[in-house]
């Protein structure tokens, strides 16, 4: 049985989702998600403590695994 690729969405579908996103930490947790790659789970606890704007990075607490993981933030 071979494994099924998880979903994946283009830039193009990203921008057709932002265009009827009304709220702005929607369009944010979106856009993040997208562009850092990162799971529904880490996006929901995210938090602003979490965020080096000095490093550019994310620092994501009991990532999946439970393992910490650190991401750079995309430019």
């Amino acid at each position: 049985m071979a494994l099924k690729l998880p979903d994946t969405i283009t830039e193009e579908d990203l921008m057709k989702v932002l265009k009827v996103t009304k709220q702005p930490h929607h369009r944010a947790a979106f856009v993040i998600g997208f562009y850092e790659c990162m799971r529904i789970s880490e996006i929901v606890n995210l938090e602003e403590k979490n965020i080096d704007k000095s490093l550019k990075l994310l620092y994501l607490k009991q990532a999946k695994g439970h393992k910490d993981r650190n991401i750079p933030i995309a430019p």
